[in-house]
């Protein structure tokens, strides 16, 4: 018994050592590994925070990984040798910047004293107390501080802490405040509606997707984002033709097969997708919204198809939308929408 006893413990003590769950995402992946940080950063083509300390940059970093464990974009303020602050977003597929303002910069400065530290634990639950916390889906973020040492020698020119946000302390409180003075930076991305997104560092990501006349993608964005939003509360043919406008004349080829609205208002285009989209789920997924002008806007994406029936099939294939604004009634209209050939998901 003993021998078992004994066996065992010494299994116990020469396992790895558990990361802390506050560095655990959803999917139980070491938010706080620093190979995860170098792969992140190698990913978005940022420099490293050693190397930026090495540098002379001032900067203060905010990474995200969403309730999922999905990667969102790295928000930053910035201050190189020789230059101006300036508010900056890393995605995964462009990167935005734009000057600082002052009272941007002095805020995120003195608010990152203490980002890093830890808050003191919670007291335990007394005896008897049946109220528990349930936290799911948490969100885990991080911050580097970079040049803008605390300690009296400056010893720390590089501070850094990783916090989920079950456990919310200063480093969250910090980074979602400086996302927040991040988009305030860009008007573009401040004009998507707050009721769309989640928090700010969402309307961030889905602002790298505006290009041209931001302002108008914006708008655009406002409306459906690009994305597939039927109602529900309508029969297929009518959910389709209030997507597409209320005065909207489209036309659509759809691998080949044409469907067009006319003057008589059959709505040919909305049966044409509701008969699309009874044999298969359809999903929408833009990753470029253009603004041709004010009124014109060109979206470029994918579309996904899944079988109903089973064994489920999906597939995919490209997406080309435009898109008008109509004056009178304030909405915008879908005019042209192309889906090439579908190919197979693995």
């Amino acid at each position: 018994m003993f021998g078992s006893v004994f066996f065992a413990a010494v299994l116990l003590q020469a396992g790895p050592a558990l990361p802390p769950e506050n560095c655990l995402d959803d999917s139980r992946t070491d938010r706080c590994a620093p190979a995860d940080r170098a792969r992140i950063v190698a990913k978005l083509g940022m420099a490293s925070a050693d190397a930026e300390a090495r540098a002379g940059v001032e900067a203060y970093r905010a990474f995200f990984v969403d309730g999922y464990g999905r990667e969102r974009p790295t928000i930053a303020f910035e201050r190189r040798p020789g230059q101006p602050p300036k508010a900056v977003v890393y995605a995964f597929n462009r990167k935005l910047e734009a000057p600082a303002s002052l009272a941007a910069w002095n805020t995120v400065a003195a608010s990152a004293r203490y980002a890093d530290r830890a808050l003191a634990p919670r007291p335990p639950s007394k005896a008897g107390d049946d109220l528990s916390d349930i936290c799911l889906h948490a969100w885990v973020s991080s911050v580097e501080i970079v040049n803008a040492p605390t300690a009296p020698d400056g010893a720390d020119t590089v501070r850094s802490r990783t916090e989920n946000a079950c456990s919310p302390g200063l480093t969250t409180q910090f980074v979602f405040d400086l996302s927040k003075l991040a988009l305030q930076q860009f008007p573009t991305c401040e004009a998507l509606s707050v009721s769309e997104y989640r928090n700010d560092v969402e309307r961030l990501a889905a602002c790298t997707m505006l290009h041209g006349d931001t302002l108008a993608a914006a708008g655009f964005a406002n409306q459906s984002g690009g994305r597939l939003n039927l109602r529900t509360d309508l029969e297929p043919a009518q959910a389709w033709s209030n997507w597409i406008g209320t005065n909207a004349s489209a036309e659509v080829n759809w691998a080949g097969q044409v469907a067009k609205d006319d003057i008589h208002r059959r709505n040919n285009v909305g049966k044409f997708l509701a008969t699309q989209s009874a044999a298969a789920r359809l999903d929408l997924y833009p990753d470029r919204i253009e603004g041709l002008d004010g009124r014109t806007v060109k979206v470029t994406g994918r579309i996904y198809r899944t079988t109903r029936a089973e064994p489920q099939v999906r597939a995919s294939a490209a997406s080309d939308q435009t898109w008008i604004w109509d004056t009178g009634l304030h909405e915008w209209m879908l005019k042209s929408w192309t889906v090439g050939a579908f190919s197979a998901e693995d």
